[in-house]
C-alpha cells in the first residue's frame, strides 16, 4: 500500500498555478472562444441569477408576469419589449412590471406616495394654467 501524500492538495494547487502562468494566452483564447459560442446561455444564466437574488423569482415567473400584463406597463399601459420588475423596497415583494420610464420615475420619487401626490397636484395645477391661457 502506498503512503498518502499529506501535501497532495498543496502540490496540485501549485501545479495548477504553474500551468496557468505558462499558458495564460492559450487559456484566455479557449475561455473567450467558449464565451462566444455560449453567449446566449451565459447571459440567460446571469439574468436568472440576478432575478433570483433581487426578486426571488425565476425567469419563468417573470415571463408569466409579462404575459399576464400583455407586455404593458402597469402604470402608463404602453406596450414595451422589456418590462422592469417593480418591487417594494420595504417588503421586497414584487408589485408588477413597469416600463423603464415609469420604473425610473417611481425610483426618483423614492416610492413616497406623498411626493407622488404632490407631483400629481403640481401637474394638474399647471394644466389649469395652460387651459386658462387657451381661453385668453
Amino acid at each position: 500500500m502506498r503512503a498518502r501524500n499529506p501535501n497532495k492538495k498543496r502540490d496540485t494547487q501549485i501545479a495548477k498555478q504553474k500551468y496557468r502562468a505558462a499558458n495564460k494566452e492559450r487559456i484566455a483564447a479557449t475561455n473567450h472562444a467558449w464565451w462566444l459560442a455560449n453567449r446566449a446561455y451565459v447571459r440567460r444564466e446571469n439574468e436568472a441569477r440576478r432575478v433570483k437574488k433581487l426578486y426571488n423569482m425565476t425567469l419563468e415567473e417573470v415571463a408569466q408576469m409579462k404575459r399576464r400584463q400583455q407586455n404593458r406597463c402597469a402604470i402608463c399601459q404602453h406596450i414595451v419589449d422589456r418590462l422592469c420588475v417593480d418591487h417594494c423596497h420595504v417588503s421586497g415583494l414584487v408589485r408588477g412590471g413597469l416600463c423603464h420610464k415609469c420604473n425610473s420615475g417611481l425610483g426618483m420619487f423614492g416610492d413616497n406616495l406623498m411626493v407622488l401626490e404632490a407631483a400629481t397636484k403640481y401637474m394638474r395645477d399647471w394644466q389649469q394654467v395652460l387651459r386658462s391661457l387657451d381661453a385668453v
